[in-house]
């Protein structure tokens, strides 16, 4: 009995030990720590980069992404938004599939990929030093506001066409969604938008712990007491997340799989750590507090950032923030949801649709067999199918 008491002590301490040498070794497969564009040349693609300025004076990164030298601009144009704190990189760096920018590619269609501001591609401004508070002062409502329409504009102009297809990942949808309400001028420069998983709906239903996390008061004063202003940064460094993957990665599978669940489609979790170090692009604190009001609020409907009442006041003239009146939208929406994500659940689809003109509601469905981030990597891409179905039919002229 005794042999086996100092057994039960000494095996958390050897293991304990083992855990520390492993990930001492900070190991990661290469492809982890690429640059968009170094990865993208790995894999035989050609990358044009595109300076976008903003009207409040973001400069953003555009990257257009061909197999050619020249893009041929005959094409349809389709501009690619990432999600919350991902980057460009997420539609091309799926392991096991062909991946949904390089899927379009083949099919003929001209690809722009942007990273909204803040990302680590996008962290530059006309006046504003990127290391000031000021700088960080934003979230996804100014993101639909001023990134997406300075970007649609942008790639019009440069290919001469009147309009483009859009594609959304997570907020990257929601923010080309208010760009469209909020200005609904773009609806005639819209094809058509497809959303996948979308935080759209004033409803948020999320299940994640991840999200749960970065959500929690307490994580954001902290962040904010300190002076941090953004989080989820990318670096050319492993990142805690990706080295524990690669050292271990059969926990990682378990620990992580809130984030991405390798085990839908039996994939080697191999690609988490490659995923986990891609995926971060960078979001601000603001940005968070924004998704964490939605979800407090659990109203049918969105509305805009609340700043408090006084300052609500000063920027809105009323209040409480105003609503985000999906009804204002003049353009073809395609909504798609996975039945196994955690982020962004089937709910948020069903309210989403619901508060969407059902004269421009032209495609829904809710049940991909995808989780969050399944959408951009899965192997499963059956969705993609569904995305060039849609631009098919409604090809532009």
């Amino acid at each position: 009995m005794k042999a086996i008491g100092k057994a039960l002590i000494a095996f958390p301490l050897f293991y304990g030990s083992y855990q520390y040498y492993m990930l001492s070794k900070r190991q990661v497969p290469k492809e982890a720590t690429m640059t968009f564009q170094e990865y993208c040349e790995y894999k035989g693609l050609s990358v044009q980069s595109h300076l976008v300025t903003t009207q409040d004076g973001y400069n953003l990164t555009l990257f257009r992404v061909s197999k050619g030298k020249e893009p041929d601009k005959n094409k349809t144009p389709v501009i690619m938004v990432h999600g919350l704190t991902h980057s460009s990189i997420s539609f091309v760096i799926a392991q096991n599939s062909t991946p949904p920018a390089v899927r379009l590619i083949d099919e003929g269609y001209d690809v722009w990929l942007l990273n909204t501001r803040g990302n680590y591609y996008s962290r530059t401004h006309q006046t504003l030093d990127p290391k000031s508070k000021e700088y960080w002062q934003w979230c996804s409502n100014h993101i639909g506001q001023y990134d997406i329409p300075a970007s649609i504009d942008y790639v019009l102009k440069g290919t001469g066409k009147k309009r483009i297809n859009y594609i959304g990942h997570s907020q990257g949808g929601f923010v080309g969604l208010y760009c469209l309400t909020m200005l609904p001028k773009y609806g005639e420069k819209v094809n058509v938008m497809v959303v996948w998983a979308p935080p759209g709906g004033g409803k948020i239903a999320a299940k994640s712990q991840y999200l749960a996390d970065i959500f929690k008061e307490s994580f954001l004063q902290d962040l904010e007491s300190k002076g941090i202003n953004f989080i989820a940064d990318w670096s050319p460094i492993p990142n805690d997340s990706a080295v524990y993957a690669y050292t271990f990665p059969y926990l990682a599978a378990w620990k992580y799989k809130d984030k991405y669940d390798v085990s839908l489609e039996k994939e080697d979790a191999s690609v988490l750590s490659i995923y986990l170090q891609q995926f971060s692009g960078g979001t601000s604190v603001m940005n968070l507090r924004y998704l964490q009001q939605l979800i407090q609020r659990n109203a049918p409907i969105a509305y805009m950032f609340d700043y408090g009442k006084d300052e609500n006041i000063k920027k809105y003239g009323q209040e409480i923030p105003p609503i985000i009146h999906y009804a204002n939208i003049r353009a073809k929406i395609a909504v798609m949801y996975g039945k196994h994500d955690d982020v962004c659940t089937m709910d948020n689809g069903e309210n989403l649709a619901a508060l969407l003109p059902k004269r421009w509601l032209i495609f829904k469905k809710f049940d991909y067999d995808v989780d969050h981030a399944g959408f951009a990597v899965s192997p499963n891409q059956k969705h993609m199918d569904d995305v060039l179905k849609i631009f098919k039919e409604h090809e532009l002229q």
